[in-house]
């Protein structure tokens, strides 16, 4: 199977373990293109008018059924693209993976709590917890890579977030802000192989020494996530 699909074997063997008689359906499935998808702002538009506007340009989208203000892209003119719309550049809607809308959608931030999102590059999870959020409470999104804070905080802006604080900080620096938070968002750096259909070179540079790395690195991550997060008594329990 390594061969046929093209992966390094150790991948295979814990692909085999996690997935079982499965797996070969898995392997498959990475050949096929992902369909697009974007969440509407509502922050700045109703969903309601968006999805006229785009359908007036010829863009075809369904509702993705769990999601509050998700889309997928059942089809596209040939112009404009996704990315080239006046909608996208008024910040009106946010081009993202499916797969990426449920974890903000699964955390459920309330109006006015603190929130932190401490690995928020490029900045799409932060802004879909801001709508959550209705633009209220505090979010705290921390990149520890320079080169990416100009794009955070360019994102950030064109859709119209005003609650969020962006720092140039390690998630694992998170206790020396000295603040706790309602709820924690961690989406912690891995070996991305859920997108392989858009990078196939995934299914080779990722070695078992990085994958050592990457746990290491998420662990001090969650400790750190978990010292920061406000924690509550009930019935002799702690919840999180």
């Amino acid at each position: 199977m390594a061969e046929r699909y093209g992966f390094l074997e150790y991948m295979i063997d814990r692909y085999l373990d996690f997935l079982g008689d499965r797996t070969q359906e898995f392997l498959a499935s990475c050949s096929l293109p992902l369909k697009k998808a974007i969440r509407c702002n509502s922050l700045k538009i109703p969903c309601e008018d968006l999805e006229e506007r785009l359908r007036d340009k010829g863009f075809v989208l369904s509702k993705i059924e769990w999601s509050k203000f998700g889309y997928r892209v059942e089809s596209s003119p040939k112009r404009p693209s996704l990315g080239a719309t006046i909608e996208y550049m008024k910040g009106h809607y946010y081009i993202q993976g499916e797969a990426s809308m449920i974890p903000p959608e699964v955390l459920s931030p309330a109006n006015g709590e603190k929130v932190i999102d401490m690995a928020s590059s490029p900045g799409g999870k932060t802004i879909h917890l801001a709508q959550l959020m209705n633009n209220e409470g505090l979010i705290v999104a921390l990149e520890s890579n320079p080169s990416r804070l100009r794009k955070i905080k360019s994102n950030i802006s064109r859709m119209g977030v005003s609650n969020s604080v962006v720092l140039w900080m390690k998630g694992e620096d998170a206790p020396k802000l000295g603040i706790t938070f309602d709820k924690v968002l961690l989406d912690a750096p891995c070996s991305g192989e859920g997108l392989i259909p858009l990078d196939p070179s995934r299914k080779t540079k990722t070695s078992p020494n990085d994958l050592m790395g990457f746990q290491r690195t998420q662990l001090h991550l969650l400790v750190s996530g978990y010292k920061v997060l406000k924690k509550r008594r009930e019935n002799g329990l702690f919840h999180m």
